[in-house]
């Protein structure tokens, strides 16, 4: 009897963990998509623009982030859309550990790559928490500030497992590591929201 009582207390907390989990896998998911788009299109505005007037050094430089953005983020993105189809959540956590281990010499280069994803995300996330232009009731300011800063830390989660997952092969550190990721979502909306 006190097992059924406790099941029946329990399940609000399961279903608002369920659309916890059900947000956070979709925010990063969509936020992510967006964050690896975007990158992809500033390389190529920037490849451009260097090649209408910039040394060969420079654009050189710009066919280097393309390529390796063709050879990574693409087979990201697509590693993405079938953990997506096939529902194996968390779906950062799922396609960071579905990346091929690279050789050791390039696990830094591509670790850097990876970073350098997160580093955007976060960084997109405090332009969103800095933008002052927002107009309306200003408790639903706060909370669309707090959805977008959340979902580009969301999405910064999945580049910094990404990162991991090529620097170590051990399952027990990425998952430990996935486990204090809401340190990361916690800690940028309560900056971004600082910020204000």
């Amino acid at each position: 009897m006190p097992n059924r009582l406790l099941q029946t207390l329990l399940a609000p907390v399961r279903v608002v963990g369920g659309v916890i989990e059900w947000t956070e896998n979709f925010l990063g998911l969509l936020f992510g998509v967006l964050l690896a788009l975007g990158i992809g299109g500033c390389i190529v505005t920037l490849l451009s623009l260097a090649w209408a007037h910039e040394s060969w050094r420079s654009r050189s430089g710009w066919i280097t982030a393309g390529l390796l953005w063709l050879l990574l983020d693409v087979p990201y993105l697509w590693r993405l859309a079938t953990v997506a189809r096939l529902h194996w959540r968390p779906f950062a956590l799922q396609t960071a550990m579905r990346t091929k281990l690279p050789p050791l010499v390039l696990r830094p280069i591509i670790g850097l790559w990876w970073l350098a994803h997160f580093a955007l995300g976060v960084g997109a996330a405090m332009i969103m928490a800095r933008v002052k232009n927002y107009e309306g009731d200003a408790a639903l300011v706060v909370v669309f500030i707090f959805f977008m800063v959340a979902s580009y830390g969301y999405a910064a989660n999945g580049f910094l497992m990404l990162a991991v997952c090529v620097v170590t092969p051990s399952e027990r550190i990425r998952r430990t590591l996935w486990q204090f990721r809401f340190l990361t979502d916690i800690g940028l909306a309560i900056l971004g929201l600082a910020l204000r």
